[in-house]
């Protein structure tokens, strides 16, 4: 009884756009066991970009310059998706930034606010005590006409 495991090209699948354009590919691989020449078993694998599944023979039916455009639309894909990924995360960090700019804003503001209405009471309260102090100065003195105590 001979067992024998061996890999081999099952699928290869091509991806356009909504537009048209070529954006990328993968291949699955099987895994098959034979018992004595016969399969018994026969799994299905992940999928796999043509970039990475090396010795998928796409060549049989494809020119050789059809599979490197794949592959090469593959990679530009990826770095496209890695670099609107960047420019989420630079949006991001730039709103973030902006929120934190208007929520110094509003407590410099505020704080602003509060100077004013603690420098306008203050005011009010040095003008109160100017008018005291006038009226006091103005009052004559009891007990003495020259404005001095007897």
């Amino acid at each position: 009884m001979t067992f024998e495991k061996k890999t081999i090209p099952n699928e290869l699948l091509v991806r356009w756009t909504e537009e048209g354009v070529l954006s990328g590919a993968h291949v699955k691989y099987m895994e098959v066991v034979r018992e004595d020449g016969k399969i018994i078993s026969g799994t299905q694998g992940n999928a796999v970009p043509i970039s990475a599944a090396g010795d998928f023979p796409f060549q049989q039916f494809l020119p050789d310059i059809q599979a490197g455009a794949i592959a090469s639309a593959e990679r530009a894909w990826a770095e496209t998706a890695a670099a609107k990924e960047q420019a989420r995360k630079d949006v991001e960090a730039a709103d973030f930034r902006a929120g934190e700019a208007e929520k110094k804003q509003a407590l410099a503001e505020h704080a602003l606010a509060r100077e004013s209405t603690i420098a306008t009471a203050l005011a009010a309260e040095v003008a109160a005590l100017r008018a005291a102090l006038l009226q006091a100065q103005a009052a004559p003195v009891a007990g003495g006409h020259d404005g001095v105590p007897v």
